[in-house]
């Protein structure tokens, strides 16, 4: 009998121990598509277009991991101006330099 408990006890503290780990797989997931969305965000606006607000990007970060101290310190020290306004993208910038370089 003691030994059919203990079986049964193994097999509870597994099943436990799978949720707590697909728990936090499930969070990491949750964490690369916000910080992926994020960073899309970044690199598709276009090459004449105006800025992009992060500000949904950003918002996307923070609510998906409200329990991730690291996530929430990196949103924070966003500026607020970039959050607001956006900022032009690698190849926007790429380009308006090279304009410049001509001239």
């Amino acid at each position: 009998m003691n030994s059919a408990y203990a079986r049964l006890k193994g097999m509870e503290e597994a099943i436990d121990s799978h949720i707590i780990a697909e728990e936090e797989a499930r969070k990491a997931h949750q964490l690369w598509l916000s910080v992926e969305a994020l960073n899309y965000s970044l690199r598709t606006v276009g090459v004449n277009a105006p800025t992009e607000p992060l500000q949904t990007a950003v918002r996307a970060v923070r609510e998906s991991c409200s329990d991730n101290e690291f996530a929430l310190a990196l949103t924070t020290a966003l500026p607020e101006e970039s959050i607001q306004r956006g900022i032009y993208s690698e190849a926007s910038l790429r380009a308006r330099f090279y304009r410049i370089r001509q001239d």
